[in-house]
């Protein structure tokens, strides 16, 4: 703790010692008194949970002084005595710090010994009461108790002691997410934080907003009646029996993780609570324990993609409209993420790889889509658009049932073949007709996606296919990040193949780039004189920061070095000095989404 928490102002030193003076309680209150002053507890922290949103009891801090004595003669020893006489006031640093239970006022004592009470207003202290995910949010601050007390009345008239006070804020909510492809098996393990505090029912609640707008699932399992989905409440209504859907009915006595794991991950809850009789662990000594909840138990996820919400909470079952008394524990979003993308592929022929772009830097790319369970797909080439035949694949024949809604429940099968996806087409040759058999074995969502497997082909009428080759491909997309220091979408690219640093502007008409770098970008000749009046077009273009003059040219465009475009009409001025704006010239032909998960931009074919 820094020094200077400790350090009393001059004006707060006057205001303090004026105050001894104007108490009537002692007649010798502005006398300093030889002595030691002694202050207990010397620090003080309080946890705070932000779903409780309540305030943490207070501490009580007691006040002593002792008179120091020679009396055995030796100038040098001292020894206790009994209590004296003096007068003290405790002052507080921060509004959120209360004394005595008022956060306006100070404590004070005419008397000598006593105490006070420091306590935390949480009313002032939560600026921002949204941070979960077990992040913890530290208030620091300080109790300055000043008495008429001193070891050295000639030197230091009065004594000061700084209690330094902490706050933790923690927020017990568990959040995660995950990225998930739609040939995936969904078993997920979830462990769910618990506090002995916590008391109800716990409720698995499940939603997916684009597949059932408005509606909410509570997520139930048994040895009976195995995995079920009961429609829980519909557009903010819970349905009839919503109270007795719970997963759990006494979260208190609901069987635990130990020791605290978790294939996702728990975090790092680090408020420190007094451990309990169950965690005992300095990992996570403010949780009793997780739960663990198996959701998913080897459901297929296609025809799934999109966000599923997943949410623990806990309440008592009497009165389950009262939204505001649920306690949330747990929030996780499941993305999932289906193969459609316009893929470049990469793949290996007799030892050798070979990419579908050609000498010119053309792609010949595979255009897959996929929407509710139905698949299609295209492959460019130079010649042609060949039509792909694409379907779901697992480890054997059986297509497990997926998720479907009958009536009010979600119904779900249980099993736990692996998955993939079979793309197969026919293409003519001078030898004949040429069957291809490609069996994506992995999709991986993240980023801008990447997917791998093996191809096979066989001359039409024969039985047997080729050995099996690797192939892999990315997404011919582009992912940018929500920058936050300007809340804008900055990528790299390159005009005419000069390095350029874009912000994305899917208002602006027209790309818009500062005429001094129109030299690197090419338009000069040998000279190094300007080409604008030969190659480009005077103009004069309006936006929102007024009229503009300067020229049109055409470049050509690349970002990321992922997607190009050639031809693109530019306007060259001197009066913009960003950086290069990405408008709907070259952005037209383009499709752009943004996610409602982080904010990322996808730009793609």
């Amino acid at each position: 703790m820094k020094t200077d928490k400790f350090i009393i102002s001059i004006f707060c030193f006057v205001t303090i010692m004026a105050l001894f003076a104007g108490t009537g309680g002692a007649a010798d209150c502005n006398v300093t008194k030889m002595g030691t002053l002694v202050v207990s507890p010397g620090e003080l922290q309080f946890y705070v949970t932000q779903e409780q949103l309540t305030n943490p009891y207070p501490t009580t801090v007691q006040v002593n002084g002792f008179a120091l004595s020679t009396d055995d003669g030796c100038a040098t020893t001292t020894s206790w005595q009994e209590n004296i006489d003096f007068c003290w006031v405790a002052s507080k640093s921060d509004q959120w710090i209360t004394l005595n239970g008022n956060p306006d006022s100070i404590a004070r004592n005419n008397n000598g010994t006593g105490s006070f009470k420091v306590g935390v207003d949480i009313n002032h202290l939560l600026a921002n009461q949204n941070i979960y995910g077990g992040n913890v949010t530290i208030y620091d601050g300080n109790v300055t108790v000043t008495a008429t007390i001193s070891t050295d009345p000639a030197t230091i008239p009065t004594t000061s002691i700084g209690i330094p006070v902490r706050v933790y804020v923690n927020a017990l909510r568990e959040a995660a997410e995950k990225s998930v492809a739609t040939t995936d098996w969904l078993d997920l393990v979830m462990n769910v934080p618990v506090t002995e505090d916590i008391s109800g029912a716990l409720y698995v609640l499940a939603e997916h907003p684009s597949l059932a707008p408005g509606q909410v699932f509570a997520y139930r399992w048994d040895s009976e009646n195995g995995m079920r989905f009961d429609l829980f409440s519909q557009w903010g209504h819970p349905v009839e029996g919503a109270e007795s859907m719970f997963y759990a009915e006494d979260v208190q006595n609901t069987p635990i993780a130990i020791p605290f794991s978790s294939d996702e991950g728990i975090g790092n809850p680090v408020i420190p609570y007094a451990p309990t009789d169950v965690a005992g662990s300095d990992q996570a000594p403010n949780i009793k324990a997780f739960i663990p909840i198996s959701f998913g138990g080897g459901l297929r996820l296609i025809g799934m993609e999109g966000d599923w919400i997943i949410r623990a909470v806990v309440k008592d079952n009497n009165g389950i409209n009262d939204w505001q008394s649920w306690r949330e524990l747990l929030y996780y979003v499941l993305h999932i993420q289906p193969v459609t993308g316009t893929w470049v592929v990469t793949e290996k022929f007799g030892g050798e790889s070979y990419t579908y772009i050609d000498d010119t830097g053309t792609i010949y790319p595979m255009i897959l889509h996929e929407e509710r369970g139905n698949l299609s797909g295209v492959w460019s080439s130079p010649v042609a658009q060949t039509f792909l035949t694409v379907t779901y694949a697992n480890s054997t024949d059986q297509i497990c049932d997926t998720f479907a809604i009958q009536g009010h429940r979600l119904v779900v099968s249980s099993c736990v073949q692996s998955g993939g996806y079979e793309i197969y087409f026919v293409e003519p040759s001078i030898w004949g007709n040429v069957e291809y058999l490609y069996k994506i074995t992995k999709l991986e969502p993240i980023a801008a996606g990447y997917l791998e497997g093996a191809w096979q082909y066989r001359f039409a009428g024969q039985a047997d296919w080729s050995i099996p080759q690797d192939f892999s491909a990315v997404r011919l997309e582009v992912v940018i990040p929500l920058d936050p220091s300007c809340n804008c979408y900055l990528v790299n690219g390159t005009v005419n193949g000069y390095a350029t640093g874009f912000m994305v502007d899917t208002g602006a008409s027209i790309v818009l780039l500062n005429i001094n770098d129109a030299g690197f970008m090419g338009f000069v000749d040998e000279n190094g004189e300007s080409t604008f009046e030969s190659e480009c077009e005077a103009s004069t273009v309006t936006g929102v920061g007024g009229t503009s003059t300067g020229y049109l040219c055409n470049v050509d465009i690349e970002i990321e070095g992922r997607l190009y475009r050639q031809n693109v009409q530019a306007f060259f001025t001197d009066s913009w000095t960003g950086p290069a704006l990405l408008g709907n010239t070259f952005l037209d032909q383009f499709h752009i989404s943004t996610s409602s998960a982080d904010g990322t931009m996808i730009i793609a074919p």
